[in-house]
Formats: structure tokens, sequence, C-alpha cells
């Protein structure tokens, strides 16, 4: 089923779910190599081929896109609750009152799941990787309170039974993993 959402009533939504850069602003944030971006033809192509980023006016054309354009994008954040957040937590909106329970399922998917987490953008770390996973803030969950999706929606007695069920799963999971290997040390063989 496709995703429809709404943010209109996210507090200041136009600024708190989007950034604004201009076009040299957002290559250089992104750590992201400009040496093809030599026309206006070239630099309106490379942000209309990007899925992440479109520019403001929707006057630009491709004879007048200049490293000074002004493109827009939607936080990470609110990208991943749209697209995972909401749906992983499986629930359809966020408000006032269920922020915080919304933020309490998004932790124990994210500690159960770790790839399902949302993610950062860093130009540098100790691994090398240009995004890092992170656990959302409650800070988070509360700015996008009004947004919704059509995503299903499950009570809390059967959002935790499954969340139980997939930490049975992985304690289930481990233990024979351990148990293999200690049988194959114990056999001679390697683990």
């Amino acid at each position: 089923m496709p995703v429809h959402w709404n943010i209109e009533k996210v507090q200041d939504y136009q600024t708190s779910t989007q950034e604004r850069y201009t076009v040299k602003e957002m290559y250089d944030h992104y750590g992201m190599s400009m040496e093809e971006l030599t026309s206006p033809a070239e630099i309106y192509w490379a942000i209309k081929h990007n899925q992440r980023f479109m520019f403001d006016d929707d006057t630009v054309t491709d004879q007048t896109a200049t490293l000074d354009s002004i493109v827009s994008a939607w936080r990470p954040v609110t990208r991943w609750l749209i697209d995972v957040g909401l749906s992983v937590s499986h629930m359809q909106s966020i408000t006032p009152k269920n922020y915080r329970k919304l933020h309490q399922r998004l932790l124990i998917v994210g500690f159960l799941h770790p790839g399902w987490r949302p993610q950062r953008f860093v130009l540098e770390n100790p691994k090398g990787e240009r995004w890092n996973y992170y656990d959302i803030t409650l800070e988070e969950v509360k700015a996008h309170i009004g947004m919704w999706t059509n995503r299903s929606e499950k009570t809390d007695a059967s959002f935790w039974k499954e969340m139980r069920e997939d930490l049975e799963g992985w304690a289930r999971r481990e233990s024979n993993r351990q148990h293999t290997e200690l049988t194959k040390e114990q056999e001679g063989g390697e683990a």
C-alpha cells in the first residue's frame, strides 16, 4: 500500500521538517564533488535527479540554475519517521498524548533491529562511514507532533507481544549459535 502522509499540522513544518542550502553549501555539507557542475544545465539536472533535494523556486530551469540556487530537503529524521518510524512502531500519528509512547516503541524496535534506526550524516567518523545510526530522541519525536500517515495501527498489547516474540526469537537464535560454537570447540573443530 502506498504511504500517504501529512505534516502540515507540525508546528512550523516548513522550517522544522526541512533543511535549506544553496547548491554549493549542500555539496560542501555532504562532501560531494562539484567538478561536473560547470553549467546551469548540469547544476539543474544534478538536483532534479537527486531524490533527496529539490529547488525551492519552481522557476529555476536548466538555463538559470546556479551554485547559489536554493535547494531544500526533508530533514533525515522527518523522512525516516514517514518512511520507517511510524510503520515499525505501528502508529499512524504523533500527538501530544502519544509521542512518549511512540518514542518508547521506536527505542525498542531500534534495540531489536539496529538497522531500522534513523541515520545522521557525518563527514568523518572512525569507521569511515558517511551515515551513523542513532537512537531517535524524545525531542525529535515531540518536534513532529501533528504528523500523520496511513500506516497500520496496533494496540499496545499487540505491539509489545510482537516485540516480546522478536526478543525471544533473538535469544533462541543466539543460544543456538553459541551452542553450535561450543560443540565444535569440544569436538576439536574450529568454531
